[in-house]
């Protein structure tokens, strides 16, 4: 049985200034909506100043924080791509990519510096979780480790925040 993929925008709404955080979430049990969610949170970390790094939460919850997240299922993963090689049954924070969907979604890596000092001439991609999760996503779907709904394409353009 597939297990569903949500993606998370951290706040109860679109920030003004800054973009809202993005994750992606494998539902193993429970419900977002009510908090009683257990899965996977999958991300980037960081700043675009400094850069950014892989992030694993198993067993995560929404109840491991006091953040609010807008959710949205976007798609579904195999049950072979969330297969760990070995059983965790605690809420564990890890950098290390252990399954195929997490090691698929590094074949890009996680951004680094992306902003540079006023006057710099050129433009500059800002890289961030966003591009992340929009740009790694697709490794995992051309593996056939993710199914993406139709919704994911409009979900998934950052200009919707």
């Amino acid at each position: 049985m597939p297990y569903e993929l949500y993606l998370l925008k951290q706040g109860a709404s679109p920030p003004p200034l800054f973009n809202s955080h993005w994750v992606l979430f494998v539902l193993a049990s429970g419900n977002l909506d009510n908090r009683t969610a257990i899965g996977t949170y999958i991300h980037v970390t960081g700043s675009r100043y400094e850069g950014f790094t892989f992030e694993v939460k198993r067993n995560w919850s929404p109840t491991c924080t006091t953040e609010v997240f807008r959710n949205t299922l976007i798609g579904q993963v195999t049950d072979d791509s969330v297969e760990l090689p070995f059983p965790i049954t605690e809420y564990v924070i890890e950098s290390e990519a252990r399954t195929p969907l997490e090691k698929a979604l590094l074949n890009l890596p996680p951004p680094g510096k992306s902003l540079r000092a006023a006057g710099t001439a050129g433009p500059v991609v800002v890289k961030d979780c966003q591009w992340w999760i929009i740009n790694a996503l697709p490794h995992a779907e051309a593996q056939g480790l993710v199914q993406l709904y139709p919704v994911a394409s409009q979900v998934l353009d950052v200009a919707k925040q």
